[in-house]
């Protein structure tokens, strides 16, 4: 790619770090809101990603949604507890806050602006209109801010995991 063999605008050995890092770091929280999909609904991991892995981040969120309502509008807190409810709403917030720039680093196109900033665009194939998300720069303080939020999103998704048990796979072969 033209882009990468110029030095100008290749990113900076840090900032293809910190995008690694935001990629790698999201391809997480997705896995563990795909297992939380899985407990939610008692089905074990591994069949559900036939089923999580075909949803977007709005599919899966709206999901989350909808089997939390369920558990405390049909269970009442007897499967699941309604602080396990709670946190699954935090979690369905922090995630849809989150989501325009998991999506911008994810899918954007990345290239320096300088060395302490990015240029991403979203590459449409279009021309660009006034106000619409054509492209940005992002500082790699920006970048780093946002990577210092998902521990503790990653966090509070794994501790939602405690409440409802996880199921066995080996318990469908019985």
């Amino acid at each position: 790619m033209l882009f990468r063999e110029t030095e100008y605008a290749r990113p900076t050995p840090t900032q293809y770090a910190l995008l690694g890092e935001a990629v790698v770091d999201w391809s997480i929280i997705d896995l563990l809101v795909e297992s939380l999909l899985a407990r939610l609904v008692r089905a074990p991991d591994f069949p559900m990603l036939a089923i999580t892995k075909r949803l977007g981040a709005d599919a899966r969120n709206a999901a989350l949604q909808a089997l939390a309502e369920m558990h405390e509008q049909r269970y009442g807190g007897r499967a699941l507890p309604s602080e396990a409810v709670a946190k699954v709403a935090l979690i369905r917030k922090r995630l849809e806050a989150l989501k325009p720039f998991r999506n911008r680093v994810a899918h954007w196109i990345w290239m320096r602006q300088s060395d302490d900033a990015l240029f991403g665009t979203p590459m449409v194939g279009r021309v660009p209109k006034r106000g619409r998300d054509e492209g940005m720069v992002m500082t790699n303080a920006e970048l780093r801010a946002h990577l210092d939020e998902l521990p503790s999103l990653a966090a509070l998704i794994e501790a939602a995991l405690q409440a409802p048990p996880e199921v066995d796979e080996r318990s469908l072969l019985s």
